[in-house]
């Protein structure tokens, strides 16, 4: 639920969903409650350590009730 909310909020901070489209996670989160952003990428992890940190970093930021999300690349085709 909160991440409909904080996206038609970022939305109506950049006038409308079309100037918002395709924005990055990290600067809605940096704009409208104003905390450090962290962006980490999955796409570089070719080994089960690697996979290993990545994953107890998130459980860490999840521990610490830190706000998260995700996105994809996408295709370009949208």
């Amino acid at each position: 639920m909160w991440a409909a909310i904080m996206e038609k909020a970022w939305a109506k901070l950049k006038g409308n969903y079309l100037i918002a489209e395709g924005g990055l996670v990290e600067n809605g989160l940096h704009y409208l409650v104003g905390i450090p952003v962290f962006r980490y990428s999955t796409a570089d992890i070719t080994t089960t350590a690697e996979a290993e940190a990545a994953y107890d970093l998130l459980v860490a930021a999840d521990a610490a009730n830190y706000l998260m999300g995700t996105g994809t690349a996408g295709s370009g085709n949208d």
